[in-house]
């Protein structure tokens, strides 16, 4: 069994955030909703509070190509916003190496 649990702040910048343009963040916006808006994988996206957060729970008999589609969607995420922090969970007792 595969066991995915996963969350992911998105945050624009390492730096003071102030210091982005209206323009940029709404270019890093506009992006993480591109790459929301692509994926077929349970992923949300959330507002808590003003910040934006993904999240997902997935669990399946065996790994699936949704599982490796999660991984991609988080790591798109946190490269459209290099502040972005977050952890991904997962269990696979499948899975010799581990």
């Amino acid at each position: 069994m595969v066991e995915l649990h996963g969350w992911l702040t998105i945050c624009e910048s390492y730096g003071d955030e102030d210091e982005l343009t209206d323009d940029e963040h709404k270019s890093i916006q506009n992006n993480i909703n591109q790459i929301i808006s692509k994926q077929n994988c349970g992923v949300t996206l959330s507002y808590k509070n003003g910040v934006a957060y993904l999240s997902v729970l997935h669990c399946s008999n065996h790994r699936t190509e949704e599982v490796d589609e999660i991984i991609g969607v988080f790591c798109d995420a946190a490269k459209a916003a290099n502040g972005s922090y977050g952890i991904i969970y997962m269990r696979d007792d499948e899975d010799k190496e581990y």
